[in-house]
């Protein structure tokens, strides 16, 4: 929990060190643009494209944005509904290295990300409950290519990297590729119109005993 607090200061001194920067630099760059958004997501299941990670519980995401038309500091905040209890917290930065109209190729970086799995253990003969946190720097990368306003393809990939193991559950390493495909604004009449979206997770992960894939469509 100590190294958790240490992680939540850390973060903290960055954000505050970003908020100023800005500042100055909307002062001396007039040219320059700073955005700052967040939005708030309930959901009834708590899903994960990891089903490990899955919550299964009602659940809250608070998903926050800061900084310019490349760089981005994207924090996510997830807690159960049931006593605001943290699920995953996400302290993402993401660098768009191509950004134009038709494509845009972004890297990301979670620095770090936390799970918070609920367990249980005995002490003195009594069984308690606790909370282990996974701690772990996650990289991505992002592609998006649109052929025209009806038609996109977008291709995401995902890699954890523990910090430290310390639940034999937790996987030593893994990945995620999703592509994701999006038909919009299809006419059937002249009334109705149909957005159509498919979309193929890959996902494996690597435990001490062996490897476990999973795919979705």
């Amino acid at each position: 929990m100590t190294k958790y607090i240490s992680i939540l200061k850390i973060n903290l001194i960055v954000i505050l060190l970003i908020v100023s920067s800005i500042g100055l630099s909307q002062n001396n760059i007039e040219s320059k643009e700073f955005n700052l958004s967040g939005n708030i997501n309930v959901s009834n299941n708590g899903f994960s494209l990891i089903p490990l990670f899955s919550l299964e519980e009602p659940a809250t995401v608070i998903d926050l944005s800061i900084g310019n038309d490349r760089l981005s500091f994207d924090p996510s905040f997830s807690f159960e509904l049931n006593g605001l209890r943290a699920w995953i917290l996400d302290f993402r930065w993401n660098y768009k290295i191509i950004k134009q109209e038709n494509y845009l190729v972004s890297l990301g970086l979670f620095l770090p990300g936390l799970f918070f799995r609920n367990t249980t253990f005995e002490k003195n003969g009594d069984e308690l409950e606790g909370v282990l946190i996974w701690r772990s720097i996650v990289s991505t990368l992002n592609f998006s290519y649109s052929f025209s306003n009806k038609f996109s393809l977008g291709i995401f990939y995902f890699r954890p990297f523990p910090i430290q193991k310390i639940d034999p559950d937790q996987p030593r390493r893994g990945s995620v590729l999703s592509i994701k495909s999006s038909l919009r604004n299809l006419k059937i009449s002249e009334s109705i119109k149909v957005n159509w979206n498919q979309n193929y997770t890959s996902l494996r992960l690597m435990k001490s005993q062996g490897s476990l894939s999973l795919k979705i469509s």
